[in-house]
């Protein structure tokens, strides 16, 4: 997390730099440093520059009096490209999980209720001809083809 460098941030690091840059490392006087000139910086420097302020009895210099006044910044979420593998798994994912809720739709149905719901669902006409179980599973990988095909052409979630 980011936060905006304020007036009393780099007061703070000014004096830090003049009063005891002996005591520093050289990792922390460049990014205390970099405070001087960036309008955000780390939370972690921040609260390097409090400690050491505290320890060397310059005083005042809290982390909360170091950014009163200032505003936080988040940075923008990365986000990766979708590429076809990724596309075709949720697909798949969705056509399995549209299998689940019709199995659980009809698992409670005798074989003639099932045939009834599933003429009811899937419409009479384009399953004449096959057995009862044959008849789900082909009307059902039929809607689903059908489903995805319109999804592709009019591009629906």
């Amino acid at each position: 997390m980011l936060v905006a460098t304020t007036a009393q941030l780099r007061t703070a690091v000014q004096t830090l730099l003049d009063r005891c840059e002996p005591s520093l490392t050289e990792t922390e006087k460049k990014s205390f440093s970099l405070v001087l000139t960036a309008d955000f910086a780390p939370i972690s420097v921040v609260r390097s520059i409090s400690q050491h302020a505290r320890r060397e009895e310059l005083g005042g210099f809290r982390v909360h009096e170091l950014l009163a006044g200032g505003g936080l910044h988040f940075p923008p979420p990365v986000v990766k490209p979708r590429t076809k593998e990724y596309i075709a798994r949720i697909e798949g994912l969705k056509a399995a999980a549209e299998t689940r809720k019709y199995a659980d739709l009809v698992k409670d149905l005798t074989a003639d209720q099932r045939a009834e719901t599933e003429r009811q669902y899937f419409g009479g006409a384009a399953l004449r001809g096959f057995s009862s179980i044959g008849m789900g599973w082909s009307a059902l990988a039929g809607g689903l083809a059908a489903w995805f095909t319109l999804t592709k052409i009019f591009r629906l979630p």
